[in-house]
């Protein structure tokens, strides 16, 4: 029996175990998220609001196309 052959029979052989394991911890892990989400969880309100907007704004013309650094222009 070749080294290659012995690797895939070996996989096979704990591929199922390797799996189960996997799912266990897994699980284990989930769980602990949730029970700990469970427990802090707040409502939250509003919050302030920022002010009026213009008639017909949209809070996609509230600068979010507007370019952050200043673009320097290129003369040909």
């Amino acid at each position: 029996m070749r080294a290659y052959d012995m690797i895939v029979h070996l996989r096979q052989l704990y591929q199922k175990q390797a799996r189960h394991e996997r799912f266990e911890i897994s699980k284990a892990l989930f769980q602990a998220k949730l029970s700990e989400g469970s427990l802090g969880t707040k409502k939250r309100g509003k919050g302030k609001k920022k002010g009026k907007m213009a008639k017909g704004a949209s809070k996609c013309d509230l600068g979010a196309l507007k370019p952050k650094a200043k673009v320097a222009n290129d003369d040909y």
